[in-house]
Order: structure tokens, then sequence, then C-alpha cells
């Protein structure tokens, strides 16, 4: 295909499960995609169930008692594909294939020895695997889930086995559901797939054969490439034993103990505790401008409260001189009310409150408020994600009185967006969800504009960064000596458990590149469980951080 790439899918049935339709549909949408689907029957007899009173009891006991899933959300459900979707049999046409750059078996098992002639890459994210995967993520309270994508080994006169990993997307580990866990990474594969399908229209160093790993980690902190590396490592390890580490009957009444253990544990804990979000500014000794590095090494401890607050919660702070002084812009919201609305705080030289008051209020909730002068004028990109749009806010009178200026993109589920002008154009940076089910951002998107009014273009590889891990804005860039680093959230463990800053190497409407550089997370001997948002303005940086405190 011309300009773009033409995609085998294998799947296992004329009505596929909503995600793997979910993944056809998108691609035969796609500009500059080609799809060619086959359907593979499931082959060999029906399974015997021969497991025992015990086991299945078990199974009960882990997947029906301990289990309390929360989402309604199917995946799995079969959907009919439409007719535009031609499909044909490979038992019938085993040469279906031959002009494809790139398989995706979407079917639950291997694909048999049809494909063992195809010398095309063949991808697969290794159901069986995925699930282990996430029961074993849940059991251990790992940092995170992880959805792998694998190359196939197909061979002739053998069975399929996996050959290299291709992707690794981090998601939430904060459930105590297995069900709740396999909903979500199964609604964020269709968003996965397709992304590294994106990558392969638009990035030249992303090479087909063979996959460029180097792709693969681009812009992965070591530490987090290390449990992606593990994981995968672990999961490659049941395949190679046939999973007879899993025959343990005792096994499911193990983790079913373990899991309600825990379960218990944090429940007492939520009825005992709760979260609390303040902000907190540090000023460099010296007077001069702080350094993204020096930044990133601040203990989160070291910063001091700008005020204390008890019965409201202020997060998302962000900094701007204006005319009539340093003033620091912010999310309120009030405990037991969860729409939050906009203030704003003028400090002074130290980042200390001199007066404070009310931004902007709306009947949905509002966050985040990017800050920043244009023009003569001043502007705010608050989070409107309620809204499915980002919307441009001007101010009438600074601080407190702003009017609508400009919706800037529509139709879009985005938070945390920021604006940056470099090499003559303007940069959204803004955050995504693979899916509604997924209840943290784990996408980064790039729009870019010649005027900050639009149109608006999306990034030929978007989303450029995926996984909760890094993808989160936790925000402005910064550029420091000509160089753009950004700020992300890091989502291990809970959410807002810490800071990524990363260096952007290249940044073009068809390119996307950065490398990590600096994490900071709390101290474990700290008071402090977490942070997610960092401004930084001359010898001023402020943060936003969260404790637990007793009911």
């Amino acid at each position: 295909m011309e300009g773009g790439i033409k995609v085998g899918a294998l799947i296992d049935s004329a009505t596929p499960a909503h995600w793997v339709e979910t993944i056809l549909r998108d691609i035969q949408q796609h500009p500059k995609m080609g799809l060619c689907v086959a359907i593979e029957e499931p082959q060999g007899q029906p399974r015997v169930d021969t497991e025992t009173t015990v086991a299945r009891l078990a199974h009960w006991l882990l997947h029906t008692v301990v289990d309390t899933p929360q989402f309604s959300h199917n995946p799995w459900e079969p959907v009919a594909l439409p007719d535009e979707i031609s499909r044909d049999s490979l038992q019938s046409n085993p040469e279906l294939f031959e002009q494809c750059d790139v398989i995706i078996c979407l079917t639950r098992a291997h694909p048999s020895h049809t494909l063992s002639q195809a010398a095309i890459p063949v991808w697969s994210a290794a159901q069986p695997l995925l699930d282990l995967g996430i029961q074993r993520s849940l059991i251990k309270r790992s940092p995170f889930a992880w959805l792998h994508l694998w190359e196939l080994q197909c061979q002739e006169g053998s069975s399929t086995q996996l050959n290299e990993r291709i992707a690794s997307h981090s998601l939430p580990c904060q459930t105590y559901s297995i069900s709740d866990l396999q909903r979500l990474s199964y609604s964020a594969l269709p968003s996965v797939f397709m992304s590294r399908l994106g990558w392969l229209v638009s990035s030249e160093t992303f090479k087909l054969d063979p996959l460029d790993i180097q792709q693969v980690n681009q812009g992965v902190f070591e530490v987090d490439a290390q449990l992606a590396q593990e994981d995968a490592d672990y999961l490659r390890g049941i395949e190679e034993n046939n999973g007879k580490q899993f025959n343990n009957v005792f096994a499911p009444l193990l983790q079913s103990v373990m899991l309600l253990k825990k379960k218990t544990v944090e429940r007492i804990h939520h009825k005992l505790f709760t979260e609390h979000w303040q902000i907190a500014v540090v000023k460099s000794s010296d007077g001069t401008t702080q350094s993204m590095t020096d930044v990133a090494t601040i203990p989160i401890q070291d910063f001091k409260n700008i005020a204390e607050t008890t019965d409201v919660m202020w997060a998302d702070p962000h900094l701007i001189e204006h005319q009539t002084g340093l003033y620091m812009f912010f999310e309120q919201m009030h405990e037991h009310n969860n729409n939050a609305h906009i203030a704003y705080a003028k400090l002074d030289d130290h980042g200390q409150m001199i007066n404070n008051g009310i931004a902007l209020t709306a009947a949905h909730h509002l966050s985040f408020p990017y800050v920043f002068e244009h023009a003569g004028g001043c502007y705010m990109i608050p989070e409107t994600a309620s809204l499915n749009c980002v919307n441009l806010y001007k101010a009438t009178k600074f601080p407190d009185q702003w009017e609508h200026h400009a919706t800037l993109i529509e139709n879009i589920n985005a938070a945390d967006s920021v604006l940056i002008q470099h090499n003559g154009l303007w940069w959204m940076f803004t955050s995504c969800q693979s899916h509604r089910s997924v209840d943290e951002r784990d996408e980064l998107q790039i729009y870019y504009a010649e005027d900050i009014e639009g149109p608006w273009q999306a990034h030929a590889a978007n989303p450029v960064i995926t996984g909760i891990d890094r993808s989160r804005m936790a925000g402005p860039i910064v550029s420091e000596d000509g160089q753009l680093y950004r700020v992300s959230q890091y989502g291990a463990w809970r959410y807002g458990y810490g800071i990524n800053t990363s260096r952007i190497d290249e940044l073009t409407p068809t390119s996307y590149r950065e490398t990590a550089v600096l994490r900071k997370i709390p101290d474990k001997k700290s008071q402090w469980v977490g942070c997610h948002s960092l401004c930084q303005l001359g010898d001023l940086t402020v943060i936003d951080r969260v404790r637990h405190s007793r009911h």
C-alpha cells in the first residue's frame, strides 16, 4: 500500500469479541491502512473438564466471592462484523496474507502452521498469558499491570512460539477485582495495537523486519523497562513450561486468601484515613533560576506548604508572572464535592501567599489551569474533559474574571493540556485514555497549529507515548538553554505517586522522541505519599503533594 501499510488480521469468528471488532473497524477507517481479514476456526477437540471438585471450589471462591467487579463494560461481547469488512478463510485461501506488511493475530490461541510460510511479522497479545499476568499482578499488588504485544515465531513443521516483545503498556493495578483488571486491559488493547500500527506508518525508525526494540523502550525509565522485561520473562516461562506452575489445586485457594487479606486491610485504611492534597514551594538558595535537574532532585519533604488547608484540597499549581505580581493558579476542591473550580493566589518573592480568591467556576469539574501570556493577553486552558473538548479562556480582568475565548479541539476526552511555541508552530500536549474504563490517563497525544486558535492537526504518531508510567502531563513544557523538557505523572502503586522529567529530543508533525532523565517519588520515611504536578518559574518551584490524615 503506497504511503501506508496493509494489515492482515486473523480472527476466530465472524462475530468476534467487541475489542477485536473495534480494532478491525479502526484499521478499516484509517486513511493509511489497508485491511485483510481471515477467519481461522479453532482446531482440536473440545476441552474436557478434568478439574477436581476442590479446584472448581477454589476458582469459584477466587472469581465469585473475593472478586467484586465494578465495571459494566464487557469487551468480550460478541459483535457481528459489518458488511464493509470482508473476510476469507485461511484454510481455503492460504495465500491471503502474502501482500500484507504485518499480521495481527486476534485469536485466543496461537495461529496454526498456516502462517509458517509468511515471511512477515505476526503480532499477538497472547491472550492466555495476558490473563495470567493480570491475575499475578493483582495478587502480588504490583506497581503496574502490564499489557504486552509479542512478535510470534511461526516455523514450518513446528508450533508457534513467542519471539520478541514488541510493546509493553502499563495499566493501573489499584483495583481488587480480577474481572475489572481484565476488562480494562482488553478494553485498552485496541488502542495499544493501533498506536503501534500507527508508528509503523509514521516513523522511519520503527522497522518491520526486524522490529526495532529501541522504539519499544523509547522514553522508558530503566526501572520500568526492567519491570516490563521481568513480567514478560515470567510469562514466557509459563508458555515454555505449558503452564505447569498453575496446575496446583491449592493455588487459587492461597490466592483467594492473599487477595481477601489485602482487600480487608485496604478497606480498614480507607475507613480510618483520608487523602489530603496541598501545594508546596521551594526557592533556590542563591536566587537564580533552578534547572530542571536541580528541581527533579529536591526531595518532596523539603518543599514548604504555601498554606495549611483542612477542609479543602489544593492541587495542579501553575505559575505566571503578571505585571501586578507573581500569581499561582490551581485546582481547589472542597471535601465531599467532586466538582472542583479554579482558584488563584498572589505570592511574595519567597512563594508565600499574600492573598487568594476564586478565578473560574462552572457547573462541571475544572482543574489543571495552564496559564500563559500571548499577544498582550492572559489565557488559560483548564481541564474540561467532561465537556469532550479543549477550551481556551481569556482574562477580562486579571486574575479573577475570565471568559470563554475559543474551543481549540472538539470531540476529545482530554485533560491536562499545555501549549508551547516551537519551530514556528504551536504545539499542544494533552492526556487521553485508551478506553473510558481505564480510570487513569494512559496516552500522550500531541496536536499542532500555525495559529493558537487553530485549526489544530493531530500528530501523525498519536498517541506518541502510552502507559501510566509516563504518559500523563504533570505541568508545563520547560525550555532550558534551547532544550525542551516534559514533566509527566508516574502512576505506579497509586494515582499521583511521582513526577518524571524527560528531555524532548525530537518534535515534528510526524515524529516524537524523548529520553527519561529523572524521577521524583516520595521518601519511604516521609509523611507524603505522592505528588503529581510541578511548575517552575525563575527561582521558585511549586508542586502538589498528598498525605494521609485521620477522618
